[in-house]
């Protein structure tokens, strides 16, 4: 007869625990952070200053696109030329030059009075001049000019030689107007030309007629 074997019961220590046989896992290590290179004072100046010589390169302002500028053209209003103002030549349409044969005797004796006035010019005393006399002009020029020669075959008279002295010549500029009026005053007094009729103005007012 046979006996029944009781199973023994394991040693302590002897049987692994199938769970405590298993390698247990570690955690990963974070991997290390490289290190930050250090930078010196003197580096991180030059930085800076480079920024900064960058920046006014560059200029605060950004630079505007050939369509702002065009845009920005055409909204200013043009400015208008400067007129240039007009000369007192202009006003009285220009001045003219005229050339006289007087007498110096008389010439002097005008330049006598004017130092009496010496606010009124040579041409001024002139145009004074003719103004004063203007209703004797044709008494003036025909007292000058004297009895008139002519004959049967030619009836064209001309007026004998009149001694008047030595001459010299003076000329001056007056408005363009003015000097219409004179040659209408030496055609209508019958002068010869405008020094005769100069001439005898003088004279009569000078008293050297």
């Amino acid at each position: 007869m046979s006996e029944e074997r009781v199973p023994m019961k394991p040693a302590l220590g002897l049987v692994r625990d199938r769970v405590s046989t298993l390698p247990s896992r570690k955690p990963a290590a974070a991997p290390a952070s490289e290190p930050k290179p250090t930078v010196s004072v003197e580096e991180a100046l030059a930085a800076e200053r480079a920024k900064d010589e960058a920046f006014e390169k560059a200029g605060s302002v950004p630079a505007a696109t050939p369509a702002a500028e065009k845009a920005a053209g055409e909204s200013k209003p043009k400015p208008k030329p400067k007129q240039k103002p007009a000369k007192a030549s202009e006003s009285t349409g220009g001045t003219k030059r005229t050339t006289l044969s007087l007498p110096q005797s008389l010439v002097d004796l005008m330049t006598e009075r004017r130092e009496a006035s010496p606010k009124v010019g040579q041409v001024q005393f002139i145009l004074n001049a003719l103004a004063q006399t203007a209703d004797r002009h044709q008494e003036l020029v025909a007292a000058e000019n004297g009895t008139s020669i002519g004959n049967d075959l030619f009836p064209v008279t001309t007026a004998p030689r009149v001694s008047i002295g030595k001459l010299t010549t003076i000329s001056f500029d007056t408005a363009e107007e003015n000097m219409k009026v004179v040659d209408t005053l030496v055609a209508d007094s019958g002068a010869a030309s405008r020094s005769q009729l100069v001439r005898v103005v003088l004279g009569e007012v000078l008293g050297a007629s």
